[in-house]
């Protein structure tokens, strides 16, 4: 007797919890998700922009670092020139 009260409650208690859950998504519940999607993509377009931002910043900087070697070269031959006048 007591096994099979166990049984059906149980069984009450996985029918209730079965009936109380939906595998199908409601309205809104899509309506987020395509929501959420719309971000990610939005999202992962901006981190697209800001790496090729990124890469044209780095680019600069080494052509501007390259420019001031050059300078730096330069001034230190025009010392060394009027050190031997």
């Amino acid at each position: 007797m007591k096994k099979s009260m166990t049984l059906m409650i149980g069984a009450l208690v996985i029918a209730g919890l079965a009936s109380g859950c939906s595998s199908n998504a409601t309205e809104d519940e899509l309506r987020q998700l395509e929501e959420l999607k719309a971000e990610v993509a939005s999202m992962e377009q901006e981190v697209q922009n800001l790496e090729s931002e990124k890469a044209a910043l780095q680019k600069s900087i080494a052509d501007n670092d390259a420019q001031l070697k050059k300078c730096n070269d330069d001034k230190a031959l025009v010392e060394q020139r009027l050190k031997g006048m």
